[in-house]
C-alpha cells in the first residue's frame, strides 16, 4: 500500500484501521435495511492515550476520546454507518472549509427517502 505523506491534504489520519473501518461498516450496510426514520447524533469513545484527533468535551458524561458521529435506524437504534472525526479538512474538490458537521450530514444523507432527525449540535442551513 503506497503510504501518503502527514503534510498532503489527502493523508488518511485512521490508516491503521482503515481497512477493518471498512469492513465493518459494509458489513452493516449489507446485512440491514434503514427504516424511513433515521437519526443522526454524535458520540464520543472514550481514549486516554496520545493521538492527533483526541476531542475534549467538558460537557458530555465521556469528556475525552473520539469523536465520532453515527447513522442509526430510530425504531431498532441499529448504527448503519459511523464517522470518526479526525480534524477540520478541507474539500479537495472545492478548495473551501466545510465545517465538520455539514460533511457529515452530507455524508451520510446520501441515503434517500428517509425522514432525518438530529440534535442541535447539527442543526445549520444545508445547502444541497
Amino acid at each position: 500500500m503506497l503510504q501518503i505523506q502527514k503534510n498532503n491534504p489527502a493523508f488518511d489520519k485512521i490508516y491503521k484501521i482503515r481497512e477493518f473501518s471498512d469492513a465493518l461498516r459494509k458489513s452493516w450496510k449489507e446485512n440491514f435495511n434503514l427504516g424511513r426514520d433515521i437519526c443522526i447524533d454524535e458520540m464520543m469513545i472514550r481514549f486516554k492515550g496520545r493521538s492527533d484527533f483526541i476531542q475534549y468535551m467538558p460537557m458530555k458524561p465521556i469528556k475525552r476520546g473520539f469523536n465520532c458521529c453515527g447513522l442509526a435506524d430510530c425504531k431498532t437504534n441499529y448504527i448503519y454507518d459511523i464517522d470518526v472525526y479526525t480534524g477540520s479538512k478541507k474539500d479537495l474538490r472545492s478548495e473551501v472549509e466545510t465545517s465538520a458537521e455539514g460533511k457529515i450530514v452530507q455524508h451520510f444523507l446520501n441515503e434517500l427517502g428517509h425522514v432525518v432527525y438530529m440534535d442541535n449540535f447539527f442543526s445549520f442551513q444545508l445547502s444541497f
